[in-house]
């Protein structure tokens, strides 16, 4: 898989950490956290918005966000999420493959 999947979604899940509140779909794209992870990895082009949307698609389904009913391009991180980054003040866990890809099975 592309290393550039794992770090949005690194990106995005630690972007919505730092907002109490849903945040829209604009207001992600213009998060530093994000935005770093895209000049990372060689910035960002058109396409990027559909690879973003999928993403955040994968990240619902895999119940780490929730997208809000009613309001298109709105996600807000799950409880569970946001408690385990609680506990963890703020570090994502380096073991979880949807995140960190086949370098968290090491």
């Amino acid at each position: 898989m592309n290393p550039k999947i794992f770090a949005i979604r690194r990106a995005v899940l630690l972007s919505l950490y730092q907002f109490g509140n849903p945040v829209s779909l604009n207001t992600l794209l213009f998060c530093p956290k994000l935005r770093d992870a895209f000049e990372r990895c060689g910035g960002l082009t058109g396409g990027d918005t559909l690879l973003l949307r999928r993403e955040l698609d994968a990240l619902c389904d895999a119940g780490y966000i929730q997208a809000i009913a009613g309001f298109e391009g709105w996600y807000k991180l799950s409880d569970e999420q946001r408690s385990q980054l609680l506990q963890s003040d703020g570090k994502l866990d380096r073991s979880d493959a949807l995140l960190f890809g086949p370098a968290a099975l090491r």
